[in-house]
């Protein structure tokens, strides 16, 4: 039996260059931008042998998949000629389904950005890894291909980043996150 194979997710990357992501902007006035923005993203998996016994459930085959489509909200305001504050409310669906799910909230920050100081944010986006390298190349994956946490798990939520400026094409990258265990089970 294949597994679902990485030819699918070479298709997506070429269906889906007619659904990056687009922004349109609702405000633009006295330093103050915010936009808006998305994309519906799908891809085509592709597996095994699908069992065709009357009755049974399908386990493999292909279908299509959502692969990331979400929409969100950008803002930026600059406070001075080098110092700016930015923030994003980012949400998940589901466009492969009907969606009996509630949204998912996937990046919501704040943060400041200066030329000269750098840029420190705090809340929960993608990795500081993911941003400076990862990030850098557009690559679609599904179940896992890349196996270097790619800032979806263990980097979201009460998060805070310090990126700093650029120096001669060097720039360093901190992060740290507050795990409080607050939620779980006390034993």
């Amino acid at each position: 039996m294949f597994k679902k194979s990485l030819i699918a997710t070479a298709v997506v990357g070429a269906l889906s260059a007619s659904a990056v992501t687009q922004a349109a902007t609702v405000y633009d006035q006295d330093g103050t931008k915010v936009d808006i923005y998305g994309r519906i993203n799908y891809m085509i998996t592709s597996g095994g042998t699908q069992d065709l016994t009357p009755g049974a459930d399908k386990t493999s085959g292909s279908e299509f998949q959502n692969n990331g489509s979400r929409f969100g909200f950008r803002a930026n305001h600059e406070l001075s000629s080098d110092l700016s504050a930015f923030a994003r409310m980012e949400f998940r669906f589901r466009a492969d389904a009907v969606n009996r799910d509630p949204m998912q909230v996937r990046n919501s920050f704040l943060g400041l950005r200066s030329q000269q100081l750098g840029t420190i944010t705090i809340g929960n986006f993608d990795s500081v890894y993911k941003e400076a390298v990862t990030g850098l190349f557009d690559n679609y994956e599904n179940d896992g291909f890349i196996s270097l946490d790619t800032g979806s798990i263990g980097s979201r939520g009460d998060t805070l980043a310090y990126a700093s400026p650029i120096f001669s094409g060097l720039q360093g990258h901190v992060q740290v996150k507050h795990l409080s265990a607050n939620g779980a089970d006390v034993g």
